[in-house]
């Protein structure tokens, strides 16, 4: 074979891959993403100031999970809670415009107040998105996947689940990132959770922790309500070491929020107690 024949075949290749490369991946544009999707975010905030979208400081590690509603046409609306160093900030709301460009899948939220200061890429089946936060201050990344749309029941938070989690904690103060240099946390675990037809229920978590590089082993028994029109789960657990040495919070201090797919398939999580930045996901078995 001639070396000009070669270069046939190769160019003919890199044409093929080229034309597929750049071919027009979202061409429905802003219906790309439409309906409800799950959300989970981490990163880092780093200024204080009037026009920052977060009440950041220096460094102070940030986590947030909840759900998000988008109507194809260009504007969504954004639930959650965040954690901030230490410090829950609950209830977060936020309406604002989306835009994709069909070509490419990449998108911007735009926010009359902040400006643009999102940006992503959505999945060509709508699927969901890889996101981060383009606001300068804070340095934060997450996911959006897609749900079903509606109220949940009882079955949307029942049954058993495998989890994950990963943040920071915090030695304890009085304000974000007064509280000491924060300490890495991870766990990997399983939460049987029993929901009654009036929302109320039980749970039961079993988990394997990374707390600051020492792998200690913790089972959080505790109540729960969820709320059928926002699928929010309101929780708080009394937490005990299963070998008596762990870096646990007191009894009792142990408050979070899981937000569930209608089908109870998946669930975003949030620690909401104080000195406490963890975040989560979890699946049913």
């Amino acid at each position: 074979m001639t070396v000009l024949t070669r270069l046939g075949i190769c160019v003919a290749v890199v044409c093929s891959i080229s034309s597929s490369a750049w071919a027009v991946e979202c061409p429905l544009g802003n219906e790309t993403l439409v309906g409800s999707y799950l959300h989970t975010f981490q990163g880092n905030g780093y200024l204080i100031g009037p026009t920052s979208p977060l009440p950041s400081a220096s460094a102070a590690s940030f986590v947030s999970a909840g759900h998000s509603f988008f109507d194809g046409a260009g504007h969504f609306e954004w639930r959650d809670s965040a954690s901030l160093g230490g410090l829950p900030i609950l209830d977060r709301v936020l309406q604002a415009n989306y835009q994709i460009d069909p070509a490419t899948c990449l998108g911007t939220y735009f926010d009359a107040v902040f400006g643009e200061f999102v940006r992503f890429v959505a999945a060509r089946d709508g699927s969901g998105a890889h996101v981060m936060n383009s606001f300068n201050g804070v340095k934060i990344v997450g996911t959006i996947r897609k749900v079903p749309s509606g109220a949940c029941s009882a079955t949307s938070f029942d049954g058993s689940y495998r989890s994950i989690v990963d943040g920071n904690r915090y030695k304890g103060g009085a304000g974000i990132n007064t509280n000491g240099p924060s300490l890495g946390f991870a766990g990997v675990g399983r939460l049987v959770a029993d929901t009654t037809g009036m929302g109320g229920g039980i749970f039961e978590w079993s988990t394997t922790d990374s707390n600051a590089g020492r792998i200690e082993q913790r089972t959080l028994r505790g109540t729960h309500n969820l709320d059928f029109a926002s699928c929010i789960v309101y929780a708080s657990a009394h937490e005990e070491c299963v070998d008596g040495s762990c870096r646990g919070l007191p009894p009792g201090a142990w408050t979070g929020r899981f937000t569930a797919s209608p089908l109870g398939d998946h669930v975003v999580f949030l620690n909401t107690t104080v000195n406490v930045t963890v975040n989560g996901l979890l699946e049913r078995q």
